[in-house]
């Protein structure tokens, strides 16, 4: 990944963290994904899976702290679950 491009992600994932500060906007946002295309929908999951494993890596490796934990702390408890599963793109 190009710098550009790495500076033009972070960006968009600060972006989408302020979106999400309180729960109910959370929600409101998530549920957003039920009107995306079909494609988009895929790709969103495709990027949850990724950031469920890097989250329970965290976990793993005590890469973590009160702010962020019990983020953490889910993702490894599920990551079983998806870290095999084959997601497409169509």
């Amino acid at each position: 990944m190009n710098r550009n491009k790495k500076e033009e992600y972070i960006a968009s994932l600060k972006s989408l963290a302020s979106l999400c500060q309180s729960c109910t906007d959370a929600k409101e946002i998530a549920n957003l994904i039920k009107i995306q295309h079909r494609t988009h929908q895929q790709s969103i999951g495709r990027f949850i899976k990724e950031a469920i494993k890097v989250y329970a890596k965290m976990y793993e490796d005590g890469y973590y702290d009160l702010r962020n934990e019990d983020t953490c702390k889910m993702c490894n408890s599920i990551v079983d679950k998806v870290e095999d599963t084959i997601m497409p793109f169509i």
